[in-house]
């Protein structure tokens, strides 16, 4: 069989980590399984874990395992009857007190959002669907945005900041624990969100050297300019 340089990567969810579809996916030609740790608890991973392990070796296979690394969460709060029907051109004002989601206020998780971000810089709002540009910023809590493609802006919304250098460090205190366990298990490969600088891939690198761990890193770059890689 010829050498691939493509690799087929599946996402684990409740729909597929049972032994028996985990197994289907593999004979069906899957290469790595993604364990997205925003999601499930370590008992639920390290059954999926144990399935992937066992399937391995009742089928002589070699399908990897990807743990990947929460990162700095970035949502928006409630917003009032979960729908706020934004056009383009529409303000719309992000505040980092909580509040009912209206055009004007609506809550960002983030409390460095307003020190950070520059007027002119795009916001990435539902994996995109919706995109809005700075306006203002008062450098303390408030941001005004323009929507330039618009939609329904629903409650919990991710945000992303593809033009910001975030002061937030790619390792937070929930990826820290979700790492200690990590290295306990027999997984290839480990996911470091939202990277900017080079210090937080060695330092990932330092902290699984440390563990005599053998996984690999795998670094998601989610902003356009990372600072310096």
């Amino acid at each position: 069989m010829p050498f691939q340089n493509t690799k087929i990567i599946a996402t684990v969810g409740p729909a597929s980590d049972s032994y028996q579809v985990l197994k289907e996916l593999i004979v069906k030609g899957v290469d790595l399984f993604r364990l997205n740790f925003s999601h499930g608890t370590h008992e639920q991973h390290a059954q999926v874990i144990q399935h992937i392990v066992q399937i391995n070796e009742e089928l002589d296979t070699h399908a990897g395992i990807m743990a990947d690394l929460q990162g700095p969460k970035l949502r928006i709060g409630q917003i009032k009857d979960n729908s706020l029907v934004l056009k383009a051109g529409d303000i719309v004002t992000f505040k980092d007190e909580e509040c009912l989601g209206t055009m004007e206020q609506v809550y960002m998780s983030y409390d460095h959002f307003a020190r950070d971000v520059k007027p002119g810089e795009k916001i990435l709002v539902d994996d995109g669907k919706l995109v809005f540009e700075v306006v203002e910023t008062n450098l303390k809590d408030t941001v005004r945005l323009k929507t330039l493609y618009g939609g329904i802006l629903s409650s919990n919304k991710g945000v992303n900041l593809p033009d910001t250098q975030i002061s937030l460090p790619s390792l937070t205190e929930k990826d820290l624990k979700d790492l200690a366990f990590i290295l306990t298990q027999p997984v290839n490969w480990i996911a470091l969100s939202f990277v900017r600088r080079t210090e937080e891939v060695e330092d990932l690198i330092q902290k699984i050297a440390a563990a005599n761990h053998t996984a690999k890193v795998i670094s998601k770059l989610k902003n356009r300019k990372p600072s310096a890689i």
